[in-house]
């Protein structure tokens, strides 16, 4: 061959036999000078490539047309590059060796196909991925005739083996261009693939091994029928050991946070059937590190995700998901890698924005244990529920050093002044009563605080007001007649006094736990007029966010 390559042809007609043989050769065909007609159905720009091959052809003189092939063929350095002169695929090379073709029966049997370091170098662009845009379009038909070809003879079904096939030392690497703070590259190396037995109506089985981004390993099962694909399949993916920081582009866009850190395990079982993706997966996530917020970044999500980490680990730094997923694999938009990140971010961004529920659960306590410590209306000792419930979310912080908690006093503020009124007012009756003098300096216990707190509005309470106020017996009502016995001045003190006292004997309690540069308790309070009673409610952080 002018260009590179030998060609043999041997020809045998054995004519009283009614038969014939011919047996071919092709070796060190240089694939380059095909580029031409190559070009007529792929959008590339260079074809690289040595063809050899081995061909025996046996049949009859009476049906030429029905012959016996065996033999084998091999591709040695392939290479196709791209428009962007991109390396999209490279083969070292490739090997088949046929046991039988009779096109007579329709069968098929092969006994080895194997690839050796194929690579595929895939690109995607904002619109288009450099595989999909190697082959052409095909131009659409302008004719209108139909040609119908008849004919009586019934062809056999089609019947197909592949003895072993065997995919050796692969390589994919995967850019993503469009993709936002990009691009992403990502490896697949040392790729191994086998399976034996391959034919149609049963299914086999695919065994599959990788490096994944040269640190981590992957292992693959599939079982599914090759001849029908519709039927779908199972297919099982066990990846360990998994850098979680070569996916930080995504979480950059995600959230505004980068990955510095940390190593992810994935297992999942999927099942396809109808095109339509079922699948479990468990993932485990180690020591994730997540470096400081990009403040000039516009995340799809303003969440704090440091917190989502620390409210997911548990004391080892381990994150479990383990979660199902679906997906149709006839949407266009249908990734299985960007299907596994989303649901990743829906359980770390659940866990930033509504953290209470899986702290609550590290502590066997309930969601409203950890969120609220609520206080009696006037009450400001700490009693057995208040100390509880601190004591729980010391237990938090304790398991998860990196969280911090503010806790801030909610309460309606005109409807305890109020309350404080009346308490004062029934109060000087309780002391006059008791004491002699509604002006006695007597500290009153909780007991007594209650027992005056719950008073019912008495004849005698009236009549102690009236005449303290001056006012004209039974033309006042009691709360006329306290907010004229009660100084403005003394519930301004008093209030001041309950909020003052309660916040101080929240953080004596938590001084004690040692616990008071990350329990943290505002002395500013928050109204609420839905507030029935005072509350303190917690909100938890991580310090730096």
């Amino acid at each position: 061959m002018a260009e590179g390559g030998v060609f043999k042809l041997d020809i045998d007609y054995n004519l009283p036999g009614k038969t014939y043989a011919c047996d071919m050769s092709i070796s060190n065909l240089d694939l380059h000078p095909f580029l031409v007609y190559t070009e007529s159905s792929l959008e590339v720009s260079d074809l690289k490539g040595w063809f050899g091959a081995d061909i025996h052809v046996k049949g009859d003189l009476d049906n030429p047309a029905a012959p016996t092939i065996t033999g084998s063929m091999n591709l040695n350095d392939f290479a196709l590059t791209d428009k962007n002169g991109i390396e999209a695929v490279n083969i070292s090379s490739v090997f088949i060796n046929a046991k039988e073709i009779n096109l007579e029966t329709n069968v098929y049997h092969f006994g080895s196909l194997q690839l050796n370091r194929p690579t595929i170098n895939a690109v995607q662009y904002a619109d288009y991925d450099n595989l999909s845009a190697l082959v052409k379009e095909s131009p659409e038909s302008t004719s209108v005739e139909q040609i119908k070809v008849e004919s009586d003879v019934e062809s056999a079904p089609l019947q197909y083996l592949l003895e072993e096939f065997r995919l050796q030392n692969g390589e994919i690497n995967y850019t993503d261009a469009a993709v936002a703070n990009g691009p992403f590259k990502y490896s697949i190396s040392e790729i191994n693939f086998s399976a034996d037995s391959l034919t149609e109506g049963r299914n086999v089985t695919f065994n599959m091994d990788a490096i994944m981004n040269a640190a981590g390993t992957l292992k693959g099962l599939v079982i599914t029928d090759p001849g029908n694909p519709a039927k779908g399949g199972t297919f099982d993916l066990d990846l360990n050991d998994i850098p979680i920081e070569d996916f930080s582009v995504f979480s950059l866009n995600s959230t505004a946070y980068p990955i510095k850190g940390g190593r992810l395990s994935f297992q999942t079982k999927n099942k396809v059937l109808d095109n339509k993706l079922n699948s479990h997966l468990i993932m485990k996530l180690y020591k994730t590190n997540l470096g400081d917020k990009r403040n000039d970044l516009k995340p799809e999500y303003n969440v704090p995700m440091k917190l989502g980490v620390m409210v997911l680990e548990d004391p080892k730094k381990l994150i479990l998901i383990d979660v199902p997923a679906e997906g149709n694999l006839d949407d266009p938009e249908f990734k299985y890698s960007k299907l596994v990140w989303k649901v990743v971010m829906n359980v770390l961004i659940k866990a930033a924005t509504s953290p209470y529920n899986l702290l609550a659960g590290a502590v066997g306590a309930e969601e409203d244990d950890i969120k609220f410590i609520r206080f009696e209306l006037l009450q400001w000792e700490l009693g057995p529920e208040q100390t509880a419930k601190i004591d729980m979310i010391s237990d938090i912080l304790v398991q998860k050093p990196g969280i911090n908690v503010q806790a801030t006093q909610v309460l309606d503020v005109a409807k305890e002044r109020k309350l404080i009124q009346d308490y004062l007012a029934k109060k000087g009756c309780f002391l006059q009563q008791n004491y002699g003098s509604d002006s006695a300096k007597i500290d009153l216990d909780p007991v007594d605080r209650a027992k005056i707190l719950h008073l019912d509005e008495t004849p005698e309470i009236i009549a102690f007001l009236e005449t303290k106020t001056n006012a004209v017996a039974g033309t006042l009502s009691f709360n006329e007649l306290a907010d004229l016995y009660v100084p403005k001045s003394a519930v301004d003190e008093t209030h001041k006094r309950i909020l003052t006292q309660r916040a101080a004997n929240m953080k004596q309690y938590i001084d004690s736990k040692e616990l008071s540069e990350r329990f943290l308790i505002i002395d500013v309070w928050k109204e609420d007029v839905n507030r029935n009673k005072p509350r303190f409610e917690m909100v938890y952080e991580v310090k730096e966010e």
